[in-house]
């Protein structure tokens, strides 16, 4: 393998683009190629990052012979095609979550990384976040006690999926709220307690502000043709989580809605014996000399090369474990799929993890 690693994005909308960013700025990458659909955007990324070849169908990509590694930022249910065609074709892989939309895809990509001997990395982004890994040596050194509860919350007011896109219909996106806000703050809560061991949930989700507007609009038509379906996943989700040892999770998430303003539209509460600690931002609650004390945790500015694809790319060049455990991302799509399980049948779901 080459100083560089010659690496492939296949997708480049906003999270595409974040991904070309940061191969840009790795000094041990180079990016050979990307694949979008949308020709006229090929063609203008192309020449704005100087990239030699682009193409219109990401699967022409992945038979290019000199493409040793791939970035998967396309629309979710195409993220397990692709990931599990270029490990067959020996090419290490980034893919964004959900890596596949079961655990029985999962258990075949990481079965095929595996056999091929290819790193496949999932992109829980929060987990080298500066304030998370500040989070985690307070929890690890013992500083909260036991812990006993986690509350985990992410809301966009603005941020409800356009009617008609591929992350309004759940063909292409496989859920809403649920799956594209909590998955990754649900695995932030377990990576931080180190534990992935849920014994049951229940989860509950809903459509309060998705679809409106093409309904309201086919209704001033007085059509009596039932609408295209524009918006069919969730825009509201619950959950609680027991884990086996003594404790619990509460995840909410959403998109839209009328918070106030001065409310923060994600976080991380974990409760302790001892003592307390909330992400974002990042602070400590615990007795003091004075009594109760609140400190807010200095977090120092993240240096160049900490994100998830900087590592991937390190990773694979000196051949180190995937930042992201291949264990933890079977348990995060089991858990998904028993929460989305949870929903539909509205009952509690109890969990054997594999």
């Amino acid at each position: 393998m080459s100083e560089r690693l010659r690496c492939a994005v296949l997708g480049t909308g906003a999270t595409g683009l974040a991904h070309l960013l940061s191969l840009q700025s790795c000094p041990h990458a180079t990016t050979v190629a990307i694949a979008e659909s949308d020709a006229s955007r090929a063609k203008e990324l192309s020449d704005r990052f100087k990239i030699p070849r682009s193409y219109t169908d990401f699967h022409e990509v992945l038979d290019q012979p000199d493409v040793e590694a791939v970035t998967i930022a396309l629309p979710n249910h195409l993220h397990a095609e692709a990931a599990l065609e270029a490990l067959k074709a020996r090419k290490d892989v980034f893919v964004e979550p959900p890596a596949a939309l079961s655990h029985k895809e999962v258990a075949k990509l990481v079965e095929t990384a595996r056999r091929m001997k290819r790193t496949l990395v999932v992109g829980q982004h929060h987990r080298l976040r500066r304030d998370v890994q500040m989070a985690k040596v307070v929890i690890d050194r013992g500083d909260l006690g036991d812990i006993y509860h986690v509350r985990a919350f992410g809301f966009q007011r603005a941020g409800l999926p356009a009617e008609g896109s591929w992350q309004a219909l759940k063909a292409s996106a496989g859920g809403g709220a649920l799956l594209a806000l909590g998955q990754g703050l649900l695995d932030l809560a377990l990576y931080l307690l180190k534990d992935f061991n849920v014994e049951s949930c229940v989860a509950s989700v809903g459509t309060h502000f998705g679809g409106k507007s093409a309904a309201e609009s086919s209704k001033r038509r007085n059509s009596s043709k039932s609408a295209n379906v524009v918006f069919d996943v969730e825009d509201f989700a619950s959950a609680h989580l027991s884990l086996k040892r003594s404790c619990t999770i509460v995840l909410e998430t959403g998109w839209g809605g009328f918070l106030p303003p001065n409310v923060p539209e994600q976080g991380l509460e974990l409760l302790g014996t001892q003592g307390s600690l909330s992400l974002f931002p990042a602070r400590l609650q615990r007795k003091g000399p004075d009594g109760y004390e609140s400190v807010e945790l200095q977090v120092p500015l993240a240096a160049e090369g900490e994100d998830l694809v900087h590592q991937f790319v390190e990773g694979v060049l000196h051949r180190r474990k995937p930042v992201v455990p291949l264990e933890d991302v079977l348990a995060m799509q089991q858990i998904m799929d028993a929460l989305y399980t949870s929903a539909r049948s509205k009952r509690e779901v109890k969990l054997k993890m594999k």
